[in-house]
């Protein structure tokens, strides 16, 4: 049976409530995730983690749709790529 390691870890910094305000008052002014984590400056899935606990415990915070990177163009180009190579 393997042995637990015994290594301490650091605890985590809880988000205070004058954090939660702020994410808050971002996120709902925000056009996209993206903005969101540009000016919080956390990292993208500690915003997503964030706003899943807050609508969770009731907070109704908007959701921002999924953006597809490609446009018509782009999928325009990939579909005569696969018919040039054949599939």
């Amino acid at each position: 049976m393997a042995k637990k390691s015994t290594t301490a870890t650091a605890p985590r910094p809880r988000v205070t409530a004058d954090e939660l305000r702020g994410f808050v008052e971002v996120f709902q002014a925000a056009g996209s995730i993206t903005e969101v984590v540009e000016a919080s400056g956390w990292k993208i899935e500690k915003v997503r983690a964030q706003a899943t606990r807050l609508r969770k415990a009731g907070v109704p915070l908007k959701k921002f749709g999924k953006k597809s990177a490609l446009t018509p163009e782009d999928i325009g180009e990939l579909k005569a790529l696969c018919s040039a190579c054949g599939n």
